[in-house]
């Protein structure tokens, strides 16, 4: 398996970006990525570091701000064009015309919303607009956990549009995205077993300790590794 963090795992540590905390993840085995660019301060630093910055990662993702305009749109083409990222992720939601981001060339995924949207929840509402553009999906376990705790929209996401999901985002739920050992929610973790699809752990971490130690816990109850 595929598998490795977000680098908005550790959202309030202000060098997100720097060589040691890539250099953990590396050193712990990850082989994903996926870099989020929500804050225009990161996507500034995108601009100012090596080209080669993630090549030890042998999958890369780029995970688009929540909120997408023309201009934001414009920041990440020059973005992928300096590091081409195999698949960038939107939320649907956020995104101000799905014309634009079918002509933009962009490598584009769409991700399923969580129990707070109103749109994009559904399969149904995913399928619209799966069925009319070429886009893969993002399938984000905890969203779907917090719709349906008995996993069963997860299921069927799978189910009937799996071959459109490049990657899974994991992580454990109270009230937004906490860590797996410390939810202990290893049904979410059974759910990505042996589906020979990445996983981008995506949640709230303080520090490079957690970090490691959600990397042990996820490590520890995976078979497929």
């Amino acid at each position: 398996m595929q598998i490795g963090f977000s680098t908005a795992d550790l959202y309030e540590h202000p060098e997100q970006l720097s060589r040691d905390i890539l250099d953990k993840q590396i050193s712990l085995g990850a082989s994903a990525i996926e870099v989020n660019a929500g804050a225009s301060m990161i996507r500034t630093k995108l601009l100012e570091i090596p080209a080669d910055s993630f090549k030890s990662f042998e999958r890369k993702f780029l995970h688009a701000p929540g909120s997408l305009d023309k201009t934001i749109l414009d920041e990440i083409i020059v973005i992928q064009k300096k590091f081409n990222f195999e698949y960038i992720n939107f939320h649907p939601n956020g995104v101000f015309d799905f014309d634009v981001l079918a002509k933009s060339g962009l490598p584009v995924c769409i991700e399923n919303m969580d129990s707070r949207k109103q749109d994009f929840v559904s399969v149904q509402d995913m399928q619209k607009v799966l069925d009319k553009y070429p886009f893969g999906m993002v399938l984000d376990i905890n969203h779907a956990y917090t719709n349906e705790a008995n996993l069963d929209l997860a299921n069927e996401f799978w189910n009937k549009l799996g071959d459109r999901i490049k990657y899974f985002h994991l992580s454990g739920f109270t009230t937004l995205h906490e860590p797996l050992y410390k939810t202990k929610q290893n049904r979410l973790i059974d759910f990505v077993e042996s589906k020979n699809v990445p996983v981008v752990i995506e949640c709230m971490l303080d520090n490079l300790d957690e970090l490691e130690k959600e990397w042990y816990y996820i490590m520890d109850n995976l078979t497929d590794v």
